[in-house]
């Protein structure tokens, strides 16, 4: 987690070296993982500031720092947009940082 003073940053790293994204199965369990810890992520945000409610009123971005096979980057940009589908409310936006590949 990241705290600067107009936003918050929410980092979730990792890694697609061995995960084959253009498998369907392996595509939608890769969103639903994704969307379990933006969640998981915001939930403990949640607790750790219950007394502290300005820091949640900043703005909040989830980052998903990836390695990934450079064949998959544009499969990202798909799972961005249907991960942004479930952000509802929580976050102002998702964001991926492509790592280079390990």
């Amino acid at each position: 987690m990241e705290v600067r003073e107009d936003f918050l940053s929410m980092i979730e790293e990792t890694t697609y070296i061995d995960k084959d994204l253009l498998k369907k199965d392996v595509y939608e369990s890769e969103v639903n993982e994704i969307v379990k810890k933006m969640w998981g992520s915001f939930a403990i945000a949640v607790w750790h500031w219950h007394d502290k409610p300005y820091f949640l009123s900043k703005k909040r971005y989830f980052v998903l720092k990836v390695q990934v096979k450079p064949r998959f980057e544009r499969v990202l940009a798909k799972l961005l947009k249907e991960v942004r589908k479930f952000k509802n409310g929580a976050y102002d936006d998702i964001k991926i940082k492509i790592e280079k590949e390990l």
